[in-house]
């Protein structure tokens, strides 16, 4: 497999030592599918509930206003391995390329936009449509993936059913279309609005990715900046207590153990513990 171009594209390392969001994003979502098999074995009832808590439901975010389902949703599947499969399929082979060129935090913002924006226009089309059936599954992340490599690597050619060579354009050309045309067809159960919504986002992303970026490197400085401020807090607390424990140790030597105080000792043990750290 190193001689096809998706590996070959920056001379991409293995996956199990770089690729860490996609690989959690696949962790997660196998994870919780896994879960949610053995609770609906156990108990229904429970699954049922955990269901519709997550599951993007339009009348429960517009009437209970539960509006983490518009991100939730993405993290369950329909019963089976077929539906996880082809979402995770798309995510592992497309994500990559993504996440290569923007990076894991950037990839992360990414993901978690494809899949609002996903919930979105699912949530936009129920309303015109008046219908309230819920909806599960990451295929908004899933087809937005597929368009942003598309529009990054249009001549990167795909093993179509893994075995039809065609270029990755032109796969996406012809999704894109059957999700949009299928947005005014009868219903067939498939979330056509998501796949649809999380490729427009990518397509927005691709066109602002300058200013996204910028926004995700203000996140980066912003991080960066709370985890030196942690490091400077922890190095001032360290200083103190050693300036204290110095004073202690001087006492000790001064008047000997018997005179040190409840909270000096404490102090001193808690040096201790902190050097077996």
């Amino acid at each position: 497999m190193s001689d096809r171009d998706y590996w070959r594209e920056g001379g991409s390392p293995g996956f199990w030592t770089s690729y860490p969001a996609t690989k959690g994003i696949l962790i997660v979502l196998a994870g919780i599918h896994l879960a949610m098999a053995m609770v609906a074995s156990a108990d229904p009832a429970v699954y049922s509930a955990i269901f519709r808590f997550l599951a993007l439901s339009p009348t429960d975010v517009i009437g209970r206003f539960r509006v983490w389902q518009v991100a939730t949703y993405a993290l369950l599947h329909a019963p089976g391995i077929g539906h996880l499969l082809w979402n995770c399929l798309g995510i592992f082979i497309f994500g990559r390329l993504v996440e290569q060129r923007i990076g894991t935090t950037r990839y992360l913002l990414f993901a978690l936009g494809t899949v609002v924006a996903g919930g979105l226009g699912f949530l936009l089309l129920s309303a015109i449509q008046g219908t309230r059936m819920p909806m599960i599954g990451a295929s908004g992340l899933d087809f937005g993936v597929l368009i942003l490599a598309a529009l990054w690597y249009p001549q990167m050619t795909v093993l179509v059913m893994f075995v039809l060579p065609v270029p990755l354009w032109a796969l996406a050309t012809v999704l894109g279309f059957i999700g949009v045309y299928s947005l005014f067809q009868q219903a067939d159960g498939i979330a056509h609005a998501a796949h649809v919504a999380g490729g427009f986002y990518a397509l927005v992303y691709w066109r602002y990715a300058d200013r996204i970026g910028g926004i995700a490197a203000a996140f980066d400085r912003w991080r960066e900046q709370q985890r030196w401020r942690r490091m400077q807090a922890e190095r001032r607390a360290a200083e103190e207590l050693r300036g204290r424990v110095d004073r202690i140790l001087d006492k000790v030597n001064r008047e000997g153990m018997a005179a040190l105080t409840d909270e000096e000792r404490r102090a001193l043990k808690e040096a201790s513990e902190r050097l077996r750290r």
